[in-house]
C-alpha cells in the first residue's frame, strides 16, 4: 500500500506541497490492489530525494560550528569536515537525480506511442540519468515546462560546480581545506576563516544549498504542473 504523502519527513528547503502534489496526481489518486514495479520505482526515488536533501541540510547545520577558531585542533576535527562536506555535497547531488530517476517512471507509465521510456525495463535501468530523463521527456513532450526544466538543468552553471564537487569528493577529500586570519600590528586579528574549494566555508554551504533548492523547487514546481496536466491519463 502506498503512502499519500512523500514528503512527510521533508525538512525546510525542499519543495515538499510541489512533490507530494505530483506524487498524488501520478501516483496514488487511482490506487491499485498490488503496486506495480513503475510506480514502487517512482516511490522509492521520491523518496530518496526527500531523504537526501535533508541529510544534506543536517549536514550543512553541523558544519557551521565547525568553523569556528575554536573548534580547530580538537579530535576528529578535519574528519567531522571533510565527512559533512561530503554529505552535503553528495546529498544535494543525489536529491537532484533521484527527482530524475522517479520522474522517468513517472512519464513512463503515460509516455505516448513511439516515444516509449525504454530505459524503464528492468535490465536498462542503470543508465537513468538526468541527462536520459530529460531527452525523454523532450522526445515526449518538447513544449512542456518539465521538459524544459529537466534539460536546463543539467547546463546549469551551479549545477556544474556541485556535480564536479561530487565527483571529486567521491573519491578523495575536498583540497584546500584552509584557514584564514587577519593579522593586525602585534596580534592576531579577529577574523577567522575556515575555507575550502577556495572559498569560505560557510559562504560555500550557504551559496550551495540555496542554489541547489532552487533548482529543486524549479524541477518539482514543474513536475506538479505536469502530473496535474495529465493527470486524467495516469487513470487510464
Amino acid at each position: 500500500m502506498l503512502n499519500t504523502q512523500i514528503a512527510a519527513d521533508a525538512v525546510l528547503g525542499f519543495p515538499r506541497e510541489q512533490i507530494d502534489h505530483a506524487f498524488y496526481e501520478a501516483v496514488v489518486r487511482t490506487p491499485s490492489r498490488v503496486v506495480d514495479d513503475a510506480r514502487w520505482e517512482a516511490t522509492s526515488a521520491l523518496y530518496a530525494a526527500v531523504y537526501r536533501h535533508r541529510n544534506a541540510r543536517e549536514a550543512a547545520e553541523a558544519l557551521v560550528p565547525l568553523t569556528g577558531r575554536s573548534a580547530q585542533g580538537k579530535p576528529l576535527w578535519r574528519y567531522q569536515i571533510q565527512t559533512l562536506l561530503f554529505d552535503l555535497v553528495v546529498g544535494l547531488n543525489s536529491a537532484v537525480e533521484s527527482s530524475a530517476y522517479g520522474l522517468y517512471f513517472i512519464g513512463s507509465a503515460i509516455a505516448p506511442a513511439g516515444h516509449e521510456f525504454t530505459l524503464a525495463a528492468s535490465d536498462k535501468r542503470k543508465k537513468i540519468t538526468l541527462e536520459s530523463t530529460a531527452k525523454a521527456y523532450a522526445s515526449a513532450w518538447p513544449a512542456e515546462d518539465l521538459a524544459k526544466a529537466l534539460t536546463e538543468l543539467p547546463l546549469d552553471p551551479g549545477y556544474k560546480v556541485l556535480l564536479e564537487r561530487r565527483n571529486i569528493l567521491a573519491h578523495r577529500v575536498a583540497p584546500g581545506l584552509e584557514f584564514r586570519q587577519t593579522l593586525t600590528v602585534g596580534s592576531p586579528g579577529d577574523e577567522y576563516i575556515v575555507a575550502v574549494f577556495g572559498e569560505p566555508l560557510t559562504e560555500l554551504v550557504d551559496q550551495m544549498l540555496a542554489h541547489a533548492e532552487r533548482l529543486l523547487d524549479g524541477l518539482w514546481t514543474a513536475a506538479e504542473d505536469f502530473a496535474v496536466l495529465h493527470s486524467s491519463e495516469f487513470r487510464l
